[in-house]
């Protein structure tokens, strides 16, 4: 895999940790039952051990994840909350104390991190309001 410039990873069933850096890097330390590279499978049958540190990517896409006490660092966009809610966030910082859903993290685009699913318990705090929802 070293030779190539992109490939494509899939992993399903993953239960573990994983951390994304500010500069389009991820790192992932876990278990999976089933890893796609370029589109052939790799599985046993049952879980297997899974370990990536500090991978460069363009896009990360994440389906169906169950995130726990998830801290966001400052930063600006949007917060929608169904159709009842709208909050700009400007520097400001984020947690969700229950996440389930789908990530997306493109690097340089406009909507660069995105959470869509369903959410128990946000807070934003910044210099012009505290915003907590439980």
């Amino acid at each position: 895999l070293t030779d190539l410039q992109e490939i494509k990873l899939e992993v399903r069933e993953f239960k573990g940790n994983i951390h994304v850096a500010k500069h389009a890097e991820f790192s992932l330390d876990g278990t999976a039952r089933q890893i796609d590279v370029n589109g052939v499978g790799l599985h046993s049958g049952k879980e297997m051990k899974i370990s990536l540190r500090d991978l460069d990517f363009n896009a990360l896409h994440i389906k169906e994840i169950v995130l726990n006490n998830l801290q966001l660092p400052q930063g600006s966009g949007s917060l929608k909350v169904t159709d009842k809610l709208s909050y700009t966030l400007e520097d400001d910082s984020m947690g969700i104390y229950y996440f389930k859903g789908d990530v997306d993290i493109t690097e340089g685009s406009s909507d660069a991190f995105v959470l869509e699913g369903e959410a128990r318990g946000i807070s934003a705090n910044g210099d012009v309001l505290s915003l907590n929802l439980r």
